[in-house]
């Protein structure tokens, strides 16, 4: 079946409209504080609504509800988190900030993909607006990986996704005129999330632009902050608790929120990918709280409290900072690289390899080995209560080869344009997981990417966009039979 790039278009122009309608709020907000970089939306909403609503009247009759083919959707995937944030730009672009194009296009993909890595300073100086766009932008994104996740990779295949397709999920070519309810139900879920959150911060003590702000980039493990101490900015132990929990929470499968609600009991600790990334979590924040008081003498109660946060922060992905871990010596480096490659839950916000991988491959070696002594033994792999079948396995492991393979290629990329070892291999590692800080003095956890050359921050962005979407969903577009 031929590619109808009709059909692409339209859908295309539809999620560009709805960033579009999301840029009234930051405006308004400049608006109200007679802050003058309002302007910068309205020219970027006026842009960008024309355009996104042309393409919708010139496509529309080209739409059937049948839904788009599986190349369709390929595109859309890929196609969609390369327009979206050029749209997402513009207000950064515009504002009276200097803030060039390549500056602005970084931002916005770091925050659509909810990676967090950032270029700007002096962020408690920042108009409201753009404070509000920034978190917004994550939002957005945090929603649309957890839609990809659920309803897009598992029928694309990507990455061994295709044990988590839903029961409802379409078997047929078509695909995205499916599963509306549980859109609604996933949106719904990730509004009451954000809602509690942004209650519980602003009870402990954040005022409310604050608790606004952190927490629509808590729930979405995005990790932009109001300020360029990030969560170092508050003082108070509960907020820090806070957004541990909610890091937790959002690096679980949202899905299994609203099962737990339909069944009327919260059982999602019987979820295995679930208490998989529980145990690892624990295991590292007691790891690394006896490795504070040991050798850098903290108190136990602060220990445990810095070690949470951080290694939370790291491992879902949100990147937020609150202690440079960087300044701990060389153990805790090699600790948080490690958790940049983990990452969280499928089917929630978090970038990473992903538990369920790990707990898979864990399978597939445990049985190479006993077939190394047995090979006539018939071993059956179960992940919960499905099989894990000789096609998921080759997707996985396709998936980690790539995701080498990659870390590899753009490691180099950066070193060609100046950057050590290790700020090029934990800036590859950040981006393609999706974490936020680096490595090292210029982009860890005290720094920002605003220093890089023009080049690197291009390689940065592409590596974003490819992790984000597991890689296969992009790289499948670079086959000439695809086209054909």
């Amino acid at each position: 079946m031929s590619i109808q790039l009709e059909r692409v278009a339209y859908v295309i122009g539809i999620l560009v409209m709805v960033v579009t309608i999301f840029m009234i709020a930051p405006m308004a907000t400049d608006y109200a504080d007679d802050n003058k970089d309002w302007r910068s939306f309205a020219h970027a909403f006026l842009i960008t609504g024309t355009l996104s609503g042309l393409t919708i009247m010139v496509t529309r009759d080209h739409w059937s509800d049948s839904g788009v083919s599986l190349r369709e959707g390929f595109l859309i995937t890929s196609l969609s988190w390369l327009v979206i944030p050029v749209a997402g730009c513009l207000p950064f672009w515009f504002m009276d900030n200097d803030v060039h194009f390549v500056n602005s296009w970084f931002e916005s993909v770091s925050g659509m993909t909810t990676t967090g890595s950032t270029i700007l300073s002096g962020l408690d100086n920042l108009p409201p607006g753009i404070l509000l766009w920034r978190s917004i932008l994550q939002w957005i994104g945090g929603v649309g990986i957890i839609l990809m996740a659920m309803l897009v990779l598992p029928f694309l295949r990507v990455g061994g996704m295709q044990i988590f397709r839903t029961e409802s999920s379409d078997r047929s070519e078509k695909m995205l005129a499916r599963d509306s309810t549980l859109i609604i139900q996933i949106a719904v879920a990730f509004i009451l999330l954000t809602l509690a959150c942004m209650v519980a911060y602003n009870v402990a003590g954040m005022s409310t632009f604050d608790a606004l702000n952190h927490a629509l980039t808590t729930i979405s493990t995005g990790g932009y902050s109001t300020h360029d101490a990030s969560m170092g900015y508050f003082e108070q132990p509960a907020i820090h608790w806070i957004a541990s929990f909610f890091m937790v929470a959002a690096s679980l499968p949202i899905v299994l929120y609203l099962k737990s609600f339909k069944n009327e009991r919260f059982d999602i600790f019987r979820d295995i990918q679930v208490r998989g990334f529980l145990k690892i979590c624990t295991g590292f924040i007691l790891a690394v709280s006896l490795y504070l008081v040991l050798t850098h003498k903290y108190p136990p109660s602060d220990a445990i409290r810095i070690a949470t946060f951080n290694v939370i922060s790291i491992i879902s992905t949100s990147g937020y900072a609150l202690d440079d871990f960087t300044s701990w010596g060389p153990a805790s480096n090699g600790i948080f690289l490690i958790l940049m490659f983990l990452g969280g839950c499928t089917g929630s916000t978090a970038g990473g390899i992903k538990t369920y991988r790990l707990q898979a491959m864990s399978q597939i070696t445990k049985r190479y080995v006993d077939l190394l002594f047995s090979p006539n033994r018939i071993i059956n792999m179960r992940y919960g209560r499905r099989t894990i079948t000789e096609d998921i396995v080759l997707s996985i492991l396709a998936f980690l080869t790539a995701y080498a393979g990659c870390i590899f290629l753009v490691t180099l990329a950066l070193t060609i344009f100046g950057l050590d070892i290790l700020t090029a291999f934990s800036g590859a590692t950040t981006a393609l997981g999706n974490v936020g800080p680096g490595l090292g003095s210029i982009i860890g956890p005290s720094g920002n990417f605003s220093s890089l050359h023009d080049g690197a921050k291009i390689v940065l962005i592409l590596a974003m966009i490819l992790g984000r979407l597991e890689f296969f969903a992009m790289l499948v577009l670079l086959s000439p039979r695809f086209w054909r």
